[in-house]
C-alpha cells in the first residue's frame, strides 16, 4: 500500500523549481535542497518504521504480502523443464503451492477479520467514551445553570418597590424618546 518514498529533488516539478532557484539565489537553493533532504530522511524513517511494525503484526506471513508487491529481479527467470518426469514433479509442486497459498490466504483472512473486529471494538469504545463525555458536559452545564438560578437572591418585593421600578422604567423610556427628538429653537 505504501511504497518507498521518492526523492523530492528527482521529481520533475521540484527539479524545475530547483533549477530556477539555483539561477536566482544560490543560498536559498541550498536551504531548500537541505530541507528536501531532511524531508526525505523523515519519510524514509517513517517508511522503515511502518514496514517494521506491519511485519511484526503479520509475523511470518508478512513475507508473502511483501513479495506480492516487490518487483521481480532480472536474474529470477523461471527455469523450463523438458522431461516428462520433471513435468510431473512440476504439477505436484504446483498443487502443493496452491495448497500453501490457500492456507496462507485463509490465515490472512482470519487474521484480517481479527484485526477488523479489534479495530471495530476500539471504535465502539471510543464512540462510547465520546457519548459519555458529551452527556457529562451536558449534565455539568445543567448543574451550573441550576446553581446560577439558585444563587440569585430571592426577595419578595413589596408593592412600594414594584411601583418605584415601574415609575423608573417609564421615566427612562420618556428620556430615550426625548433624546431622539431634540428640537432646536431659533431665538
Amino acid at each position: 500500500m505504501f511504497g518507498k518514498p521518492d526523492k523530492p529533488w528527482n521529481l520533475p516539478e521540484e527539479r524545475k523549481y530547483l533549477e530556477k532557484l539555483k539561477e536566482k539565489d544560490k543560498e536559498e537553493y541550498n536551504n531548500v535542497l537541505k530541507m528536501m533532504r531532511d524531508e526525505y530522511k523523515s519519510a524514509l524513517l517513517w517508511y522503515k518504521s511502518y514496514h517494521d511494525t506491519t511485519s511484526e503484526i503479520l509475523g511470518s506471513k508478512s513475507g508473502f504480502l511483501i513479495n506480492l508487491f516487490k518487483k521481480p529481479k532480472k536474474d529470477d527467470k523461471p527455469i523450463k523443464q523438458d522431461t516428462k518426469i520433471q513435468g510431473m514433479e512440476n504439477k505436484e509442486t504446483k498443487k502443493e503451492e496452491k495448497l500453501k497459498h490457500e492456507t496462507l490466504n485463509k490465515d490472512i483472512k482470519d487474521e484480517f477479520n481479527g484485526e477488523k473486529n479489534r479495530f471495530k471494538t476500539l471504535l465502539d469504545n471510543f464512540a462510547i467514551k465520546e457519548k459519555t463525555k458529551k452527556t457529562e458536559e451536558k449534565q455539568k452545564e445543567k448543574e451550573e445553570k441550576a446553581k446560577k438560578a439558585i444563587q440569585l437572591p430571592i426577595k419578595k418585593k413589596s408593592r412600594k418597590d414594584k411601583a418605584l421600578l415601574k415609575i423608573k422604567r417609564r421615566q427612562d423610556k420618556q428620556r430615550r424618546k426625548l433624546g431622539k427628538k431634540v428640537i432646536y429653537k431659533n431665538d
